[in-house]
This record gives structure tokens, C-alpha cells and sequence, in this order.
């Protein structure tokens, strides 16, 4: 028998999204005073329904679907023989790049990672 999901779930108008995002943008970076800090999670807090916060790790790179790309980058194109040249690198890095854009299966493998299938 399927579940039925059920959701108090508000929408958010775009100005309404723009805060939360910004919000939560400026939580992650360092150097956050505690007036910062206590607005941002005044903000999660009316917004609870709305939105899901996950609390990580000061350093938890593991959990970072960006250092999935990364290392999926760096084994492309660091596995290949040195670069003779910056161009011929930031050539090789934009091609990899570019190919990536083009297979959504692979992003998707990013969030789908035991560790960061938090944020699919």
C-alpha cells in the first residue's frame, strides 16, 4: 500500500526565496557574528515547512556534492599527461567541464553518493 505524502508546505513567493537562499548563503560563509547566525535560523524557523536544514559538519568535505565534481576533474584531466602550457590546461578543464554539462546521468551521481544524497 503507497503512502500518501501529505504537505503543509506554503508557497514561497520569489521574493520569499530570494531571502531564504541569501540566508542560508551567508550562514555557510565563515566569520558569521551571532547576530547573523541567529538571523538566519529565525529565518529557517518560520520557514520550516517550507524548507529542510541540514546541520553538517564544520569540515565535511565527503558531504559536498562540489567536491565530487572536483575530484571527478581533477582524476580527468590530472590523469592525462602534464600540461605543456596554462591554455592547454584551462582548454583541457572547460572541455571536461562541457562534457559534464551534457551528461545529466553523471551530475545526478553527485547527489545520489552515499553522503550527499541528503541534497537530491
Amino acid at each position: 500500500m503507497e503512502k500518501e505524502l501529505k504537505t503543509n508546505a506554503v508557497k514561497l513567493s520569489p521574493e520569499e526565496q530570494y531571502q531564504i537562499r541569501n540566508s542560508i548563503v551567508r550562514l555557510s560563509k565563515k566569520g558569521k557574528t551571532n547576530d547573523e547566525i541567529a538571523e538566519i535560523l529565525d529565518v529557517s524557523e518560520r520557514h520550516k515547512e517550507e524548507i529542510e536544514v541540514f546541520y553538517l559538519p564544520p569540515y565535511a568535505p565527503e558531504y559536498n556534492p562540489d567536491e565530487l565534481v572536483n575530484s571527478d576533474l581533477k582524476r580527468s584531466v590530472g590523469g592525462n599527461t602534464s600540461p605543456q602550457s596554462k591554455e592547454v590546461l584551462e582548454h583541457n578543464v572547460r572541455s571536461h567541464l562541457r562534457s559534464l554539462q551534457l551528461d545529466p546521468s553523471k551530475i545526478s551521481s553527485f547527489f545520489n553518493a552515499p553522503y550527499t544524497n541528503y541534497a537530491a
